[in-house]
């Protein structure tokens, strides 16, 4: 097999990578709108289970996003950032357009929406003490 075909399968299995990563965003969506709707019928305080219902969904959808995003800096881009701020770091790599390798993946707004998704997906994973606010989620 040659460079140039080994190359496109690379892309291939990619393209086939991301697919499932988007379905699988999808499904999660689908979920916190379910947990949100549940909370709208019910009582919205911080003691209603469908709150971490939503919240530990919400983490999921970014994490499922950030895996995304991994898989298009390692094969695409070629480079994977370390470090502490890692992820804050490749979610500003995806706002890129590298010449000669890709466009944006992402916008500025969708950036600066995710951002705050992937803040949140900190508190849930490591704010133990922290009270889950609805009108913020």
């Amino acid at each position: 097999m040659s460079p140039e075909e080994m190359k496109a399968n690379n892309f291939r299995k990619l393209a086939s990578q991301l697919q499932v990563d988007m379905n699988t965003i999808i499904e999660l969506y689908n979920r916190v709108q379910e947990f949100a709707d549940n909370i709208y019928r019910e009582d919205v305080n911080y003691k209603n289970p469908n709150i971490y219902a939503v919240a530990m969904s919400l983490q999921h959808v970014y994490t499922a996003l950030e895996t995304a995003f991994k898989r298009v800096a390692k094969d695409v881009d070629g480079d994977l950032p370390a470090g502490e701020n890692w992820h804050r770091e490749l979610l500003e790599q995806m706002l890129l357009d590298i010449e000669g390798v890709r466009p944006r993946f992402i916008s500025t707004d969708l950036k600066d929406k995710l951002d705050r998704l992937r803040r949140f997906r900190h508190i849930v994973r490591h704010g133990y003490d922290y009270e889950l606010d609805w009108s913020q989620m």
